[in-house]
């Protein structure tokens, strides 16, 4: 019987050596082909096209890193937001930082001295970071409850990447983790300072395991994922390694995955080779929609080496922007809310639009970690749903509109 068994094992090693050396020759073969046969499909009728494309992107959906084909940059945004529309529930790709959080309440001193302070409320550990924070948003604000695919990176060996991870395993609105494990490095971690009324925090930041965050991690579970289309935010560009390979990644994106970029707040004289990443996929038309606030746009301005003086009004501002850089077919610029009302600015190829204000009185502080992100997660939950006869136009006017609305109201 022992012999029988061993023999049985042996023989499903062979048979699985024997598999495996099958498959790397017929991927080789066929990316060896690739080029031939993208020639052939060209002059193909559309249907054949079609078919021969669905065919690669379900054998090898890599195909088109290999192939050197580029669709993204073929063809336009408003007819991929458009076809995006015919799907009922869009999949939803988050890409970027997700830190543990560490809130501590009531905090009365605004000086760091050499005295103890006994009055904190509470402790508490949660996950934060803008990717958790939009995926949450878009979990709370949609009927349907729509979920979320997480690529991201957490640390390991420390009890603070366990409590991430633990924390990580319970939020409800992520479809799938796509966990990135770096060894020996901690989890990043966020140290926020909340006064009794929320009126304020101050926040300190461990990068963590997530300053190693970059594409070569992710690309090929992100490509294979996304083959049916629908969104990509990316956020906490500039608190990772995202840069590294960004124009190439999201070059062999597939066609009909919209990308949005929120880069957040970071600090000019540690960004530089960031920035020349981000600028670059700016020229290269590789990113759909671009997200800022309008002293973080300033700080981007200083790297590109355009100046406006300070004080300068917003429409000033954005003109500078628009005369001097390549811009995405959308950027979106939030201004700096008042207590009664909100304001974004709307860049249409290259075209600063009116306005948009939402008034209203915010429901909580402004200021309390991860509420920007309401309007990250309100606008790209809306750019998935479209209304009847809606020009392009229309749709980003709206989907701000909404996104104003959902920031001060949530």
């Amino acid at each position: 019987m022992g012999t029988l068994t061993l023999l049985g094992v042996m023989g499903a090693i062979v048979v699985a050596i024997l598999v495996s050396t099958l498959r790397g020759l017929a991927r080789r073969t066929w990316l060896a082909a690739l080029p031939r046969l993208r020639m052939l499909a060209q002059r193909s009728p559309p249907v054949v096209r079609v078919a021969l494309r669905i065919t690669a992107d379900k054998a090898i959906p890599t195909w088109r890193i290999q192939s050197g084909y580029h669709p993204r940059l073929k063809d336009p945004l408003d007819e991929r937001i458009f076809r995006l529309h015919e799907h009922k529930k869009p999949d939803f790709f988050i890409v970027g930082a997700v830190y543990l959080d560490v809130q501590a309440a009531p905090v009365t001193s605004l000086l760091l001295d050499n005295t103890e302070h006994s009055d904190l409320d509470e402790m508490r550990l949660v996950c934060g970071g803008s990717a958790c924070y939009v995926g949450r948003y878009l979990y709370t604000q949609s009927q349907a409850k729509a979920k979320s695919y997480l690529y991201t990176r957490i640390g390991k060996g420390d009890a603070l990447s366990r409590e991430l991870s633990r924390q990580l395993r319970r939020e409800p609105w992520i479809r799938k983790r796509i966990l990135s494990v770096a060894k020996s490095r901690q989890a990043g971690v966020s140290l926020h300072l909340v006064n009794r009324e929320g009126g304020y925090h101050t926040t300190f930041t461990s990068k963590g395991s997530l300053a190693s965050l970059d594409w070569a991690l992710i690309r090929d579970k992100l490509i294979r994922r996304s083959q049916d289309g629908g969104i990509l935010h990316i956020s906490g560009y500039f608190r990772t390694a995202l840069f590294e390979g960004l124009d190439f990644t999201l070059a062999h994106l597939p066609p009909s995955l919209i990308v949005c970029l929120d880069h957040g707040k970071f600090l000019q004289e540690d960004n530089k080779s960031a920035s020349k990443a981000l600028f670059t996929a700016f020229e290269q038309e590789l990113i759909d929609f671009y997200i800022c606030t309008l002293p973080e746009l300033r700080e981007l301005m200083y790297l590109a080496d355009v100046h406006v003086p300070d004080g300068a009004p917003a429409p000033h501002i954005l003109e500078t922007w628009v005369a001097a850089c390549h811009l995405p077919r959308v950027t979106i610029v939030r201004c700096e809310p008042t207590a009664t009302a909100a304001t974004a600015y709307v860049i249409i190829d290259n075209m600063v639009h009116p306005p948009v204000v939402h008034e209203a009185v915010p429901s909580s502080s402004l200021t309390l970690p991860g509420r920007s992100n309401a309007f990250n997660a309100a606008l790209i939950s809306g750019l998935a749903r479209g209304e009847r006869g809606e020009t392009f136009e229309d749709l980003i006017k709206r989907c701000v509109r909404d996104a104003l609305k959902e920031y001060m109201e949530s």
